[in-house]
């Protein structure tokens, strides 16, 4: 359904030489294997439709990004996580500001880009697993 509506929107935005910014949200489960197989392949695929449509629609002024977070609470209060290197769960609105961001003019030169957002726990998942013996 994203790639349908994406041309579908890319079509017309070229037809009518309308400039845009297309955002996907994806998981950093296209990125840390969590034992998700299919959801994190589907992840993956946003991610290399977002690389492909860029490139293929930059010379039209369309740019595409995706917002990748890792683990997301809604909560006013961000509970303490251990696993992840800032300490604490994301919330929506963090992953709002990045999606904010990539449609500004301030990410006017940003394209076919996936920006993480998870408080650096995709950079340490295996760190984790080994430190507490799981592998």
């Amino acid at each position: 359904m994203r790639f349908y509506l994406t041309s579908l929107f890319a079509k017309d935005w070229v037809q009518n030489k309308l400039k845009g910014n297309i955002v996907f949200i994806s998981s950093t489960h296209s990125k840390v294997v969590r034992t998700h197989p299919m959801y994190s392949v589907s992840k993956a695929g946003i991610e290399m439709f977002v690389k492909e449509s860029a490139l293929e629609l930059a010379k039209y002024g369309i740019k595409v990004n995706a917002v990748a977070p890792g683990i997301v609470v809604d909560s006013e209060n961000p509970e303490p996580n251990n696993l992840v290197p800032l300490g604490v769960n994301q919330q929506p609105l963090d992953i709002g500001e990045v999606v904010e961001f990539l449609v500004s003019d301030k990410a006017r030169f940003i394209t076919g880009e996936t920006v993480v957002v998870d408080g650096g726990f995709s950079l340490t998942h295996t760190h984790y697993w080994l430190r507490d013996k799981r592998l």
